[in-house]
């Protein structure tokens, strides 16, 4: 009796490795995350992944130390967002957020929105929303506090449709001997 079950643990052993032999054998190099020892992965390596859409930021100088930060976005074909002239109701809506800035800046809560967004019915609430799905610049003006130089961080924030994910954008403002520059840190 003994002996039998011995053969048994045996035969369910080599049965479970054979799986994974199967296994690793069916993936392809088109998989993900296929275990090919020619691409070896580390836990924390993210996919690559073309965003459904580009991005650009600037600063454009007015007067009086008034400046407007811009955005740039163009969708992909098919890819959209909610612009920020949508209901406050929404979330994920665009945004431009500036952190810690009282003392340094003075931001419009406003934004200049062109060309301006189509107001659609949403086909999830009922109700109507800014869609944007072409390309598209915003506007928000700030006033710097002081002719001194600084540096101050912000953030871009919006939910990309269809692909459902809420992309965030961290970017620096700040002014150098005199010369106003934007960018996004490298991490």
């Amino acid at each position: 009796m003994l002996k039998v079950l011995y053969i048994l643990i045996f035969l369910s052993l080599s049965s479970c490795s054979k799986e994974k032999t199967k296994e690793n054998a069916i993936r392809t190099a088109s998989d993900p995350y296929s275990s090919s020892a020619n691409t070896p992965r580390r836990f924390n390596q993210k996919l690559a992944e073309k965003d459904p859409y580009t991005l650009a930021f600037g600063v454009e100088e007015l007067k009086n130390n008034e400046y407007y930060i811009t955005v740039n976005i163009v969708p992909d074909e098919g890819s959209y967002f909610l612009s920020p002239l949508s209901s406050k109701a929404y979330k994920g809506t665009f945004q431009i957020e500036f952190y810690d800035t009282k003392k340094l800046l003075k931001v419009s809560k406003d934004y200049l929105e062109s060309p301006a967004s189509i107001v659609e019915v949403d086909p999830f609430s009922g109700l109507p929303a800014h869609f944007v799905r072409q390309k598209t610049t915003y506007k928000q003006k700030f006033k710097i506090r002081s002719d001194a130089d600084f540096e101050v961080l912000g953030k871009v924030q919006f939910v990309i449709e269809p692909k459902c994910t809420m992309e965030n954008y961290t970017f620096r403002v700040y002014r150098k001997d005199g010369v106003m520059k934007i960018e996004l840190p490298s991490c």
